[in-house]
């Protein structure tokens, strides 16, 4: 396996990853009150797409501020990589 270190956004090492391997965990995200939910890049990828496709409707645009106010969760996850 090689790592590329030439990738220019932060989302194309994940698109890489979900056609790569897009069963392997990506994220573990810790709950409050100590539970853990495994994510994969391909469980991931869709829902941070999901997300810019609503920025782009809502006329947001590249370089644009996004402030997100959301509770710790998969879905901030989701809507900071579909910012990006």
């Amino acid at each position: 396996m090689t790592l590329r270190l030439d990738y220019r956004t932060l989302i194309e090492p994940v698109t890489e990853r979900v056609r790569r391997d897009p069963d392997r965990p990506s994220v573990v995200l810790i709950g409050e009150d100590g539970s853990e939910e495994t994510v994969s890049a391909a469980q991931f990828l869709p829902n941070a797409a999901d997300y810019a496709a609503v920025l782009r409707a809502a006329s947001i645009r590249p370089r644009d501020i996004v402030i997100l106010a959301m509770r710790h969760s998969k879905e901030l996850l989701s809507a900071f990589w579909g910012s990006l």
